[in-house]
């Protein structure tokens, strides 16, 4: 298959920096967006982490303490040639095997234009506070993903805030601490699914 793709790639027009730079973006406290998002975590608390096992901390409201959009103009560019590669090359199935996406995300998904045809939507991705800066830099790479997922070793993406605060919470043992739960980072993240293939278990060790 030949590797020889062209693409026309521009910034989204809310971008505040060139194609060759990148930023960090504060939201306004208490604005549209951070409300917006704090209620989009609020409303996918799953009963499960309501009502948990001892390992996890019973989740009963998110409050968002700040809200910043991370710009990076060389890897958004690759994102977008990538999930307009999938676009034109991947025949997706019909109807497309997709997670129950939020009302708001799915609405945000639209306005900033994912690609359907790519299987893309927006989804949630915990991480701590420390790990934050180094995305920032580098963006989400398998080369620093652990070893240790239930799904082998790769970048996990979750349509449940519960689940990615459990992978973010701050105290680094990838455990929600009843006694202590620590503040977290949870990102919202352009993610293209392609073609998705379904697991019923758990699948340590295999590369997905």
């Amino acid at each position: 298959m030949s590797d020889a793709y062209i693409y026309n790639i521009e910034l989204p027009p809310y971008f505040t920096i060139a194609r060759d730079e990148r930023a960090v973006v504060d939201y306004k406290v208490g604005g549209y967006n951070m409300v917006k998002a704090e209620q989009m975590l609020n409303r996918n608390i799953v009963e499960l982490c309501r009502v948990p096992p001892l390992t996890l901390c019973t989740v009963g409201h998110y409050r968002v303490l700040g809200m910043r959009r991370l710009e990076h103009g060389p890897l958004f560019q690759k994102f977008r040639a990538y999930e307009m590669r999938v676009a034109s090359e991947t025949p997706l199935l019909s109807p497309h095997t997709t997670p129950e996406i939020d009302p708001w995300l799915k609405k945000l998904a639209e306005k900033n234009g994912l690609s359907s045809a790519a299987n893309s939507h927006y989804l949630l991705h915990g991480t701590s506070p420390e790990a934050l800066k180094q995305i920032a830099k580098h963006g989400l790479t398998t080369a620093r993903a652990r070893e240790s997922g239930s799904y082998g070793k790769g970048i996990y993406f979750t349509d449940t805030s519960c689940k990615a605060h459990q992978c973010g919470d701050g105290n680094h043992t990838g455990l929600l601490d009843r006694q202590r739960p620590g503040p977290g980072v949870i990102l919202i993240c352009r993610v293209v699914l392609g073609r998705v293939k379904t697991l019923e278990g758990a699948a340590v060790g295999e590369r997905q």
